[in-house]
C-alpha cells in the first residue's frame, strides 16, 4: 500500500522545483531579501536581456533536473516503469 502512495508524491517532485522558484519572488518581495527572483524580475523590468537569458536557462535547468529526479524516483517506486 506504500508503495501505491508514493507514486503520484514521486511524479510531482520535478514540479515542486519550478513552483520553488516561482515562489522565491514572493518570499523576497515580502521579507525584503535581495535574491534569485527579484534579480529575474529586476531584470525583465530594466530590459537587461543577458540577465534575464540567465535567469530563464538556470530556471529552465532546474525545472529539467527535477523532472529528471522525478523520473528515476518514480523508477525507483514503481517495478513497471523500465529505462532502456
Amino acid at each position: 500500500a506504500l508503495r501505491n502512495s508514493v507514486i503520484p508524491i514521486a511524479s510531482y517532485i520535478g514540479n515542486v522545483i519550478g513552483v520553488l522558484l516561482a515562489g522565491s519572488y514572493m518570499i523576497e518581495l515580502v521579507f525584503n531579501i535581495d535574491g534569485f527572483g527579484k534579480l529575474g524580475y529586476q531584470a525583465i523590468l530594466d530590459r537587461d536581456y543577458p540577465i534575464v537569458m540567465g535567469f530563464l536557462v538556470i530556471a529552465v535547468l532546474l525545472r529539467l533536473i527535477g523532472n529528471i529526479l522525478s523520473d528515476f524516483a518514480l523508477a525507483t517506486v514503481d517495478p513497471r516503469i523500465r529505462f532502456k
